[in-house]
């Protein structure tokens, strides 16, 4: 397999505002303002800034913590590699019954146990990227080359169909039950299928909704959500040949992933978050929004709770009237990428990995969040920022040691509200040596660890000179030669085609 790597290279400085000490985004996201921190956090009563969502459209006080106790409201039952029996890199997955999920990725699928993670069988096949089942079939997105169905009526003797080519363009998602099949194929729409037609060989879809960048859908009963960009829709699918659109609502961002459920419709909006809203006969009503760490790229909704997907960590959060109130998150073994979940387990494409959590019922805590290494001036004075997140449920306390080492810091104990971050700044009049100072917190499954302190070399923590590489701007993909200035903020993506 050929990956032939290219370039893409992007200059940052225009949407920058930098200090000594930080830089700051000019704008904060919709529905969003700038703390004193200069972080983004929700605006309205109740919000991010505070870690229980943005208070509803009716501007609730956001949900409480009721009779939880302190406690980790994730735990991880297993995770399972075999690199013998598949090349896995698994971004999709699907709960087939109570004992069996499928998961999907570049080299084929596997078949996991529930409790363990382990592999029920492996097979190699089309590259694959999502997933989704019904009615004792699975429907699978393959990217570029369409997609195609797996007959799973019996999880450990799956029997694959054969490719069904519709858009020219890539697909993103899909979703399924026994009445319709949906696939989201970017610039070219939603595409809405009759499964049993396309299991009996008649591959042409029932109708194409239009739309300018589809990414995520899913489906619950005879509703379904897309997400179109920066904007969510809600149809009634009840005749899935003639759809109608209910409602459509903003997003603070474009969507990676989107669940619906009978009463929620939850959007993952990878580097933003995730945003959710409560839906009934009436439409669509913003429920709230939550940052997590990482990029929230897959999510899933089990009764009253929500999952998240976040490449570093599993988030979890509970759904209330006045909005989401995050319980906890659990670290992933790779990278989470997607999930899925039922009866309070679930199931996480962790990349090589299938790893499953379960919900701890009753407990909540705080989430920390610390930056792990600063870089100083080993020539002079120099002064960094020492950042404190709580990405939980209730405050945290940290307490970092004395430095030591020629190392100050201006304060050693801080307290942080749910949601917020709070700064230690880490002073050095020329450091000779690096140094490891520890912390300990009150995060119930992260209760130590430590920063290192390192004297910055020539490529890190300094001003680069000017240099010139390769690189597009798109939408144009001719490459052309780029040269940055000397201390120019730059921004630099490496990726692989296949």
């Amino acid at each position: 397999m050929s990956r032939p790597l290219a370039l893409l290279l992007l200059r940052l400085s225009p949407l920058l505002s930098c200090t000594a000490l930080s830089c700051t985004t000019e704008d904060c996201p919709p529905g969003t303002t700038r703390n004193a921190e200069g972080e983004c956090s929700s605006s309205a009563t109740g919000g991010g800034g505070d870690g229980v969502g943005d208070g509803g459209a009716d501007g609730g006080t956001g949900p409480t913590l009721g009779e939880l106790e302190l406690g980790d409201p994730i735990r991880t039952d297993g995770s399972y590699y075999d690199p013998q029996a598949l090349f896995s890199e698994f971004t999709g997955a699907v709960v087939l019954d109570p004992d069996h999920a499928l998961l999907v990725g570049v080299m084929g699928y596997a078949v996991a146990d529930r409790d363990d993670g382990s592999w029920l069988l492996a097979r190699q096949g089309e590259r694959s990227t999502r997933v989704d089942a019904a009615g004792g079939t699975a429907w699978v997105i393959t990217g570029d080359r369409g997609f195609y169905s797996i007959d799973m009526q019996d999880p450990l003797s799956p029997v694959p169909g054969p490719l069904v080519m519709g858009g020219s363009g890539w697909t993103y998602d899909v979703a399924a039950t026994e009445a319709a099949v949906a696939i989201a194929w970017g610039a070219e729409g939603t595409w809405l299928y009759d499964p049993a037609a396309v299991l009996s060989g008649d591959s042409a879809p029932l109708t194409v909704l239009d739309g300018d960048d589809v990414t995520a859908v899913d489906i619950a009963g005879d509703r379904m959500a897309v997400v179109d960009g920066e904007t969510v829709q809600l149809w009634d699918i009840a005749d899935p040949a003639a759809p109608t659109l209910l409602q459509q609502a903003a997003l603070i961002a474009g969507g990676h992933d989107v669940a619906l459920s009978e009463s929620w419709l939850a959007v993952g909006l990878g580097g933003s978050g995730a945003q959710v809203f409560s839906w009934s006969d009436q439409g669509l009503a913003a429920s709230g929004w939550f940052p997590v760490p990482g990029a929230a790229t897959g999510v899933a909704l089990d009764g009253e709770h929500l999952w998240v997907a976040a490449w570093d960590v599993v988030a979890l959060a509970r759904l209330t009237a006045d909005g989401p109130l995050v319980l906890g998150h659990e670290d992933a073994t790779e990278s989470a990428f997607a999930i899925a979940a039922e009866g309070g387990r679930a199931m996480v494409a962790d990349w090589f990995h299938s790893t499953v959590m379960r919900r701890v019922d009753g407990v909540a805590g705080p989430e920390l969040e610390v930056t792990e290494a600063l870089y100083f001036n080993p020539e002079g004075e120099s002064t960094q920022r020492l950042e404190v997140r709580n990405y939980g449920a209730t405050a945290l306390t940290f307490t970092l040691d004395a430095p030591g080492g020629g190392f100050s810091a201006d304060e050693t104990t801080v307290q942080v509200e749910p949601g917020g971050v709070q700064t230690i700044l880490v002073s050095s009049d020329g450091p000779d040596a690096a140094v490891v100072v520890g912390w300990q917190s009150d995060d119930p499954d992260e209760a130590s660890g430590q920063v290192d302190l390192v004297p910055a070399t020539s490529t890190v923590g300094t001003p680069h000179q000017e240099f010139s590489l390769q690189g597009f701007s798109w939408p144009d993909p001719s490459l052309s030669t780029f040269t940055l200035p000397e201390g120019e903020v730059t921004f630099l993506a490496y990726f692989a085609t296949f």
